[in-house]
């Protein structure tokens, strides 16, 4: 894939989602808007509306996966990458809610596809997350080792390696991370996006949720969350982690306005050890080596868990959340 394009502002929390919690949903793309609120006191989850943002100029920063400045208007950045997730996130979320609330579908069968592309194109705001770039070292550090061998793909690695960009320096001073780390982040997005033989070929990051998602060991459950008078705050880290505990991983992404989803991965052998260590031998074995399949719940208003959400998504954002509402009553529920 070539690389080069002319967008020059580059999201890092794509229009698409930022659009599914527009306030004004019938304005032009052009003219939508989210409330964007700062946070007060972090720990007691007190926030203020801070202002009202135009979607495309949102979320962003100009430059911020260039590496490689051909021209006044033409540079090389991973924009193209992105796009082939984004493309589908608004089809994948209307469908998923759409069917939901059909009475005739078979949960775990019939969302297989929207749940995994979902999946897959948000755990991409992890990766691409600014704020996050030293978790995302210590995670994928692995990554490094890795360089292409494909003379079309080694010149783009090249200069990312070796390129000095203007717009490095202020990048790096504005996410407090140094020049080494930044070229680093840059190297691990680029080596988990390409499709290093051809366009039919998975690339390191869809193999990594192919293992998330069929490891043995593991038991995958999803729970979408819906509401019909209240609303779901966005991050502008792209995640929560809603589950302290050694045994399970989690995240809860933003679906929209109205809607999140929770991803929930039960490391059994894990969860054997810490709970259920006076479980015979034979019932041990026959639950590891059950076919994992997907669970999947739908739960409705359930105004608890999205005050849990809400609260947990101020708690762990890097300064600010976004939502469709500026009325803090139905974003802290239980604050009333």
């Amino acid at each position: 894939m070539n690389l080069a394009n002319d967008t020059k502002n580059q999201h890092y929390i794509s229009q698409v989602e930022q659009r599914l919690n527009t306030a004004n949903p019938n304005a032009e793309p052009k003219n939508q808007k989210i409330y964007s609120f700062s946070i007060l006191d972090r720990e007691n989850h007190s926030i203020i509306q801070k202002q009202e943002c135009k979607i495309e100029n949102n979320l962003c920063f100009d430059e911020l996966f260039s590496f490689d400045i051909i021209d006044k208007k033409k540079r090389k950045n991973f924009e193209d990458y992105f796009g082939q997730y984004e493309s589908g996130i608004e089809s994948d979320t209307e469908n998923l809610l759409i069917k939901i609330g059909s009475k005739n579908i078979d949960l775990k069968i019939d969302l297989k596809s929207e749940i995994l592309n979902l999946f897959i194109s948000k755990f991409i705001n992890f990766i691409r997350n600014p704020f996050s770039v030293k978790k995302i070292l210590n995670t994928f550090e692995y990554g490094l080792k890795f360089h292409p061998l494909n003379e079309l793909f080694r010149e783009d690695w090249e200069k990312i390696i070796n390129n000095k960009t203007k717009h490095q320096e202020y990048l790096c001073k504005e996410f407090s991370i140094s020049e080494q780390d930044y070229k680093k982040w840059l190297h691990i997005i680029f080596m988990f996006f390409s499709r290093f033989e051809d366009e039919e070929t998975p690339s390191l990051l869809e193999l990594l949720i192919k293992e998330i998602y069929e490891n043995k060991n593991t038991q995958p459950s999803v729970c979408i969350f819906t509401y019909d008078d209240a609303f779901c705050l966005l991050s502008d880290r792209g995640y929560t982690i809603p589950i302290g505990d050694n045994s399970v991983t989690s995240f809860d992404f933003n679906l929209c306005s109205k809607a999140f989803i929770r991803y929930i991965f039960v490391n059994k052998n894990k969860l054997i050890e810490d709970v259920t260590k006076n479980i015979c031998n034979n019932a041990t074995n026959n639950y590891l080596n059950t076919e994992n399949q997907i669970q999947v719940y739908h739960i409705k208003n359930d105004l608890e868990v999205l005050s849990a959400y809400n609260k947990n998504t101020i708690y762990q954002c890097h300064n600010n959340v976004y939502c469709a509402t500026v009325d803090i009553k139905k974003i802290l529920i239980n604050d009333n």
